[in-house]
């Protein structure tokens, strides 16, 4: 496990930070929606900010002993585009019908179309492992070719992971 870091006036590990990141709400474009965000961590009744300096924030990396293969995915970096592709393409060609309902439960205005976010929570319910994460949907995003507003075509991502 990495050694604590000052985050957010709070010490966290690496992968206690990845954790964090993982649950932020995007937009369309990877950016994180700041209200949106800064909103997990409204005070309520009794309840004292986390955000309040010096405060320890508790997760369940800190509380659990680690098993290897959760160490290897937060130290060893993101897979590369090549492994990521593979991945998708079994997937897909594996389990098509579970991705197209996935992206149907997703898509509540019946776009046909994934953001970036609607990829990495469609690419979340996969049974990928392990699990890909917001910053390889990211690496991965800029390599596809994506519409004008920046979303892609469910059935282009369909073509680009089967028959590439």
């Amino acid at each position: 496990s990495s050694p604590p870091v000052q985050r957010f006036s709070m010490k966290m590990t690496g992968e206690e930070f990845e954790c964090l990141l993982e649950k932020a709400p995007l937009d369309k474009h990877g950016n994180i929606r700041y209200l949106e965000f800064l909103n997990i961590f409204n005070m309520s009744r009794d309840v004292s900010s986390v955000l309040d300096d010096g405060r320890t924030v508790v997760t369940h990396f800190s509380r659990k002993p680690h098993n290897t293969d959760q160490r290897k995915s937060f130290t060893e970096g993101t897979r590369t585009n090549l492994q990521l592709t593979k991945k998708i393409k079994d997937l897909v060609k594996d389990n098509y019908e579970e991705v197209e309902k996935a992206f149907n439960d997703l898509d509540e205005m019946n776009t046909g179309r994934l953001s970036q976010d609607t990829l990495y929570q469609l690419l979340k319910r996969s049974p990928v492992h392990p699990p890909i994460s917001r910053a390889e949907v990211g690496q991965l995003w800029k390599t596809l070719i994506r519409n004008q507003d920046d979303t892609l075509d469910f059935l282009h991502f369909v073509r680009h992971f089967v028959f590439s």
